[in-house]
């Protein structure tokens, strides 16, 4: 009996952004949305994500929630801090820490509120 590991015949088991079958420029008609809110879950959400989107020849969307929360919109309106900004920031932080610096044209991110 052949070990996995020592057999030639054997599918590669790599998993990550790295595994990926498909280009950045080919087509892909499907969608896998995750909710990403910075946490370590929604990064393995992510993670788990981009594994899949190889094998089901799918985009990967990032998604972010936010609403002003009630006592900073009755209190004070500020022009310095915007949900939006956080928002784009934790989806852009997401990206990096699964893809590092080469994020593939297949994925994309959205805000929504």
């Amino acid at each position: 009996m052949m070990n996995a590991a020592t057999d030639d015949t054997t599918n590669d088991t790599t998993t990550g952004p790295e595994a990926l079958p498909l280009t950045a420029t080919d087509a892909r008609e499907r969608r896998i949305v995750v909710a990403v809110d910075g946490s370590d879950s929604s990064i393995d959400a992510l993670r788990k994500a981009v594994e899949l989107a190889g094998p089901l020849t799918a985009a990967v969307e990032a998604v972010s929630v936010w609403q002003y929360p009630a006592a900073v919109v009755d209190t004070y309106p500020s022009s310095l801090w915007t949900p939006e900004e956080d928002a784009q920031a934790t989806l852009n932080a997401a990206a990096a820490t699964v893809f590092g610096e080469s994020i593939p044209a297949w994925f994309s991110t959205s805000i929504r509120s």
